[in-house]
């Protein structure tokens, strides 16, 4: 069995299932300030009545993202992976069919590796900037 995790659009994703050729998904929504991607995973593998002990591998496609989601679900998917010593597949900012490249990397997978863990990859620059907004006080001596 492998686990996925599909980020199509900034606010929305999808867990999916891959096993014995048959494909589980469980949609959801990213709000914006709140992290619930554990959440969302720990409610579609009990609809499923699958164990995390129970995954072989887990893949992770990401079309469009924020610089800071990138990192929290890499960091997601490399501790799920670590923790239960699971190889990992990622693609960053694809372009192209998703039912294509999904198949393809399920294809591809391995079937006994070990836990390596995915760099995030960026398509643009980050850009940080100092607040415009004023201290409504004064610190005095």
């Amino acid at each position: 069995m492998i686990l996925i995790l599909s980020i199509l659009e900034r606010n929305r994703g999808a867990w999916l299932l891959s096993r014995h050729g048959k494909l589980s998904k469980q949609d959801f929504n990213l709000e914006p300030g709140s992290d619930q991607l554990l959440f969302f995973l720990d409610k579609f593998l009990k609809k499923e009545k699958v164990s995390l002990k129970k995954i072989n591998g887990i893949i992770f496609l990401l079309r469009e993202a924020s610089l800071t989601q990138v990192k929290v679900f890499t960091t997601t998917i490399n501790t799920i992976a670590w923790y239960f010593d699971l190889p990992v597949k990622a693609k960053f900012y694809f372009k192209g069919d998703f039912d294509q490249l999904l198949s393809k990397t399920i294809a591809s997978f391995p079937k006994k590796q070990k836990f390596a863990p995915i760099k995030a990859e960026y398509n643009r620059e980050t850009v940080i900037t100092l607040s415009k907004k004023q201290a409504k006080y004064k610190i005095s001596r």
